[in-house]
């Protein structure tokens, strides 16, 4: 193949791939917790991933973010922070369940992780 054929080919794989990856990866919006406890909200639909706001935590560095949200990651809830932007993406594994559970269920599970339910 000429390298403009397979320039194409590669153009038109990358669209469709961040065309998928952006659809896949709505965010909702959370709260947290001078404990850190994530509080999702309630009136819409569950979603896979949620960002908060970090910046009230007063973290010195990125590494310190990490060390505390480290902690607070298990098998259902991972947490990435993103220190420049002062946010950290909650990721809830929703496929790692037993059953499909609801938003209740994931307030409630978020809430006991937290120790407060």
């Amino acid at each position: 193949m000429t390298k403009r054929i397979q320039f194409l080919f590669l153009s038109i794989f990358c669209i469709s791939v961040s065309a998928t990856a952006q659809e896949a990866t709505e965010i909702g919006n959370a709260e947290l917790s001078n404990s850190y406890c994530l509080t999702i909200d309630e009136d819409l639909p569950i979603q896979e991933y949620y960002q908060a706001d970090i910046s009230e935590f007063g973290f010195t560095d990125e590494v310190e973010a990490k060390k505390v949200f480290g902690t607070k990651c298990n098998n259902l809830i991972t947490y990435t922070v993103n220190f420049e932007a002062n946010t950290v993406i909650a990721h809830l594994h929703l496929d790692r369940t037993s059953a499909p559970m609801d938003r209740e269920w994931w307030s409630e599970y978020l809430l006991s992780v937290c120790g407060l339910y």
